[in-house]
């Protein structure tokens, strides 16, 4: 918030009454900051869209489906246990997803979560499977492009609890399809989830990133944030704020790929993701990098079936 968006939005906020969506003045104190923060990335007055937005949006799935993943697995660690995804995103909605990931990589690496040895710890049944993906559709993604496109505050402000509304999804589906019931291997729609966040992201960075390709004055603007920047004298300017983008992006995935590299067992696998991390980061996307690695360490983890 140095740049000074954090304190143009707070002062907007208490100068506006018109966002107010519960009627219980914190909440909604906590949602205009919010709704305003995105509306402003959203930029409701303009009819293109950022190469940042389109980038980052694109590339966040596979770090929404990954905490309901490890949420999954037979004998996951008890830090892993639900509510785990659904309070991780949540402060990440407050405090920025750059902020939450490097302590949810901490995590895996120190509760053992990272291992790429096959065991019964590691097995996610169909039904689990099946939610984590109904969930990350019908609940992230959907709202998410509803919010993109419709532009409007009250959109906006019903997307914000997002994870609250995955976690009833999941929950909801695990009732309906019980692991009793749907207890096989889910290592196929693991495999087609982290398949379908691949093509995701590496869609958005072919739009957003590759016409830049080249460029260094017009890739510099849209994706290299500042230090610090000037506070922005009026909330029609979005600088401010989509430099706090930027940063987000950088710490969430940054973190992902080098807490990725725990899945490597030989000094040969830890050059492959390396190498891999990177071309693939550069020519793919970020988001299409992380979802190729965790794909290849799902396979690992079911015995390099299937």
């Amino acid at each position: 918030m140095s740049s000074g968006a954090g304190t143009l939005i707070v002062e907007n906020c208490q100068a506006n009454n018109e966002l107010a969506f519960t009627g219980i003045a914190a909440v909604d104190e906590q949602l205009c900051v919010l709704v305003t923060f995105f509306q402003i990335v959203l930029d409701p007055s303009s009819t293109t869209v950022s190469p940042l937005l389109v980038e980052f949006g694109l590339s966040l799935p596979v770090l929404v489906a990954l905490p309901f993943f490890e949420m999954s697995r037979a004998e996951r660690a008890p830090i892993f246990a639900f509510p785990l995804p659904v309070a991780l995103w949540q402060i990440a909605q407050v405090f920025s997803a750059g902020f939450c990931f490097p302590f949810f990589w901490l995590a895996m690496i120190v509760s053992g979560h990272a291992s790429t040895k096959p065991n019964k710890r590691t097995v996610i049944d169909q039904a689990h499977a099946d939610a984590t993906f109904f969930a990350l559709c019908a609940f992230f993604l959907l709202p998410s492009a509803l919010m993109a496109i419709l532009k409007d505050p009250v959109v906006t402000a019903i997307w914000q609890p997002f994870p609250i509304w995955m976690g009833l999804a999941w929950g909801m589906h695990i009732l309906v399809r019980p692991s009793s019931r749907y207890g096989a291997s889910g290592r196929k729609m693991v495999y087609s989830t982290y398949i379908f966040t691949f093509a995701l992201a590496a869609a958005g960075h072919s739009y957003a990133v590759w016409p830049l390709f080249g460029d260094h004055a017009e890739f510099a603007p849209h994706f290299i944030p500042g230090v610090a920047t000037s506070a922005a004298s009026t909330l029609d300017s979005f600088d401010a704020a989509m430099n706090l983008l930027k940063w987000d992006m950088i710490f969430s995935f940054a973190s992902s790929m080098l807490g990725s590299l725990w899945f490597a067992d030989t000094v040969v696998e830890f050059f492959a993701i390396v190498g891999w991390t990177v071309l693939a980061a550069i020519t793919l996307g970020p988001g299409a990098a992380l979802s190729g690695t965790l794909l290849w360490r799902e396979w690992r983890l079911n015995g390099k079936q299937w």
